[in-house]
């Protein structure tokens, strides 16, 4: 993770009438206006003020793995070099020489030193600078698995199809196998972050196709820990997913208005590699297949949103966490801080409300 210096905001490019129809009380409130979706411009100030103006995911632990590792990548209209240090902890900088401005590495490339170097006029740095560490885990979990998605849809969608399922009886049969998709509840602790949890059924271990798990628990985990799954977006573009034996997360990185990419990893506990012939495939074959569902899914809004005829929508009682976030981006858009105020209240006056806008 990553954090830039941030400066005042200005509103985003979108009809405010529109933008405070989705702060509306919950049960009262619209999601967020078309152009939130489709128009270049707003894409833009998203990447200038979500992606650019506040804290990012721009990559794992592990693709930095000894002193000396370096990488270079996209955040918001620039790109930040990442580095190890010698001490084994996690630097962050411009990736901009202070010389003349030259890129001290290429974008998505990687590179081992023990100095960064120049291209240009051979201005030589050392590997120190902002730390940025997640303390706690630098061995607890590895990467065993990834797939690379690209979806022809805006990324909010995609975050507020992880926000909910309600979508879940009609498009995830085999979720709904091994977790009820009325389970769980989301969290009301406010932040730059939304989401929620949910429960296994009875005689599942684990998200997968069958419920069984092939890996080990992950430590430290108690009863109740072994019978949820948890799932938190921090915002703008990191999504973890916390299964009883495994993490796997989607990072998104918007590439247009219309048009996403999205780096998919799957984590196991050692003890789980450890494992004679281990295979992580019970989990990622359930999750790329509830994905490819998820991403047409959400392809299909992006054409819907593409009319002109399109009008934002009501929320249903089963997507408060997805009002969480619709209220976020909402706030930012207006030059607010971006901020999650928690769970919404939601009253018999305001399902009949909603049913009436319908």
């Amino acid at each position: 993770m990553v954090s830039q210096s941030r400066s005042p905001v200005p509103p985003a490019p979108l009809d405010p009438a529109g933008v405070a129809a989705s702060l509306a009380p919950f049960g009262q409130s619209r999601m967020l206006p078309r152009a939130a979706y489709v128009d270049p411009a707003v894409f833009e100030w998203e990447q200038r003020h979500f992606f650019g103006g506040g804290w990012l995911c721009v990559g794992r632990d592990d693709q930095l793995p000894e002193p000396g590792s370096q990488r270079a990548e996209a955040v918001g209209e620039g790109s930040v070099l990442l580095t190890r240090g010698e001490d084994g902890g996690l630097h962050a900088f411009a990736n901009t020489c202070r010389h003349r401005g030259h890129e001290l590495l290429p974008c998505g490339a990687s590179a081992q030193s023990k100095v960064i170097i120049c291209p240009y006029h051979s201005w030589t740095y050392g590997l120190a600078g902002d730390l940025r560490a997640a303390a706690g885990f630098k061995h607890r979990l590895v990467v065993a698995g990834q797939h690379d998605y690209e979806t022809t849809a805006n990324w909010k969608i995609l975050t507020e199809n992880y926000h909910e399922c309600y979508h879940c009886p009609a498009i995830h049969p085999e979720l709904c196998k091994v977790s009820p998709p009325r389970s769980g509840k989301n969290y009301s602790a406010p932040g730059t972050w939304a989401g929620g949890w949910m429960e296994l059924r009875d005689g599942m271990a684990t998200m997968s196709l069958d419920g069984a798990s092939h890996g080990q628990p992950l430590r430290s985990l108690d009863e109740e820990g072994l019978r949820t799954v948890i799932y938190v977006n921090v915002f703008p573009n990191l999504l973890l997913s916390l299964h009883p034996d495994y993490v796997m997360t989607h990072r998104l990185i918007p590439l247009a208005a219309g048009r996403t990419h999205i780096e998919c990893t799957w984590a196991f506990a050692p003890e789980s590699l450890a494992q004679p012939g281990f295979d992580p495939g019970y989990a990622i074959d359930f999750w790329d297949l509830t994905n490819r569902q998820d991403w047409h899914a959400c392809e299909s809004v992006q054409r819907g949103l593409a009319s002109p005829h399109a009008l934002p929508g009501p929320l249903a009682p089963e997507e408060d966490a997805v009002y969480q976030f619709v209220t976020m981006v909402a706030r930012g858009y207006q030059g607010q801080p971006v901020w999650n105020l928690g769970l919404p209240e939601w009253t018999p006056a305001d399902s009949q409300q909603a049913r009436a806008a319908r």
